[in-house]
């Protein structure tokens, strides 16, 4: 042991008084704490102790060893408390992981305490997502699938937009500065995973655009697309690829159709998925008389450009025949 020197002071003042317990200390470094421990003999075994350590700034010490590298619990005279750290600069500093059971929630009120915006979980043991607030609308959304939604609560994807107003129904990417740059919106493909990405094969989608809509009981049907596909060989330094637009057909159900190819030779096909020249234009296997403009048909007849006026004239306006 040691020379231990407890001092206690109870003060019973008048009935209706206060009633104070001290611990009172002269001298610098004087601990001032109450100790929580067991006794064999002259052997004391110390467990929690309360006190203010003997600094000078009376802060308010939780410790297991009744020094500050056992403190587990701070409150420092000008009211910030530390929970893992000495030496909180917040009105509460935790050093170290926070748990909060029991779909319980943090919330953040405004300066007057009128309204306030909450992080939550909102699931339960099978699904444990986090809803982020502003009053009781969920903003966003996470999923336990770890999709994100911004308006929707059901995200469908990695991230889903939703939105049930109309002024709301907008996105807006803003870049301001000196840079004649704008934002980039990137596309990657790779076979393999993530972390250990393999080399993509030709015909790869690179990506896609859909354009969708509400069509029933079916659910949402893809209207129209946009693709980059991967062509060509596939090397170290070098991915050719072509981009390609699809329309849906007006039909039940409707069949999203491939209309025009540009590969990565520049050229563009119009009817075709691969086109010869700077523009390639193959018309349907209808009669050529229905077509506006026509170079090129499957027909047993083919003529190289026609050009067709109102649908009751007979005559062609301008033909080029091979």
């Amino acid at each position: 042991g040691g020379d231990y020197r407890e001092f206690a002071s109870i003060y019973a003042p008048a009935q209706g008084s206060d009633v104070w317990f001290s611990l009172m200390g002269a001298g610098t470094n004087v601990k001032r704490m109450i100790r929580f421990g067991t006794s064999t003999g002259s052997t004391r075994v110390y467990g929690w102790s309360i006190g203010d350590l003997g600094d000078t700034n009376s802060d308010l010490y939780f410790t297991t060893d009744g020094a500050a590298t056992g403190a587990k619990l701070v409150i420092k005279n000008g009211g910030n408390v530390g929970i893992g750290t000495t030496g909180p600069g917040f009105k509460l500093d935790v050093n170290g992981s926070v748990a909060i059971r029991a779909n319980g929630q943090a919330r953040f009120y405004t300066s007057d305490n009128s309204d306030y915006a909450r992080i939550e979980s909102t699931g339960t043991t099978a699904d444990n997502s986090l809803s982020f607030s502003t009053d009781v609308t969920s903003a966003m959304y996470i999923s336990t699938a770890g999709n994100v939604g911004i308006g929707t609560t059901s995200p469908a994807g990695l991230l889903h937009v939703s939105s049930d107003t109309v002024d709301l129904g907008k996105g807006y990417f803003t870049q301001a500065n000196a840079s004649a740059d704008s934002f980039d919106f990137n596309f990657r493909k790779a076979r393999g995973t993530g972390a250990s990405p393999t080399v993509i094969t030709t015909a790869d989608e690179l990506g896609v655009i859909n354009f969708t809509g509400y069509g029933g009981a079916a659910g949402y049907i893809t209207g129209a697309a946009i693709k980059g596909i991967s062509s060509g060989t596939i090397a170290d330094s070098r991915v050719p690829g072509q981009l390609s637009f699809w329309t849906g057909t007006n039909a039940a159900p409707s069949v999203l159709t491939e209309r025009m190819t540009i590969d990565n030779a520049g050229n563009v096909g119009i009817g075709t998925t691969g086109p010869g020249n700077k523009l390639t234009v193959t018309a349907p296997t209808t009669a050529d008389s229905l077509a506006d403009v026509m170079i090129g048909t499957s027909a047993t007849t083919q003529k190289g450009l026609v050009i067709q006026g109102k649908a009751s004239q007979t005559a062609d306006l301008f033909e080029i025949q091979y």
